[in-house]
């Protein structure tokens, strides 16, 4: 499923997941990562990679209200890089996160 999503990460940050159904679990490309979606209502909620230090993300940044105050985007095509090269991007830029 093709969808225009930006995502946010920090990788200083924490991202905590509460849901009380069970997430849908999709994986695309390389099927390194895990995108995280309503079951429900099919909204896309972050995408998840684990780590030997632990899960890390990026939230879809259309999910987070007062968007005017984030810093604007960077493009990044991650159809550009190669499977160890979207593993070392993303250990560096996204977040831990926990889900619940």
């Amino acid at each position: 499923m093709q969808r225009n999503v930006s995502y946010l990460s920090d990788p200083d940050g924490q991202l905590n997941i509460y849901s009380s159904t069970p997430l849908a679990k999709n994986r695309q490309g390389s099927e390194q990562a895990a995108f995280l979606s309503c079951a429900h209502c099919q909204t896309l909620i972050a995408a998840t990679c684990p780590f030997p230090t632990g899960l890390k993300g990026a939230i879809n940044s259309t999910l987070i209200t007062g968007q005017e105050q984030l810093k604007p985007a960077v493009d990044v095509s991650p159809k550009q890089l190669n499977s160890e090269q979207k593993l070392s991007r993303w250990r560096a830029v996204w977040l831990a996160v926990t889900i619940n």
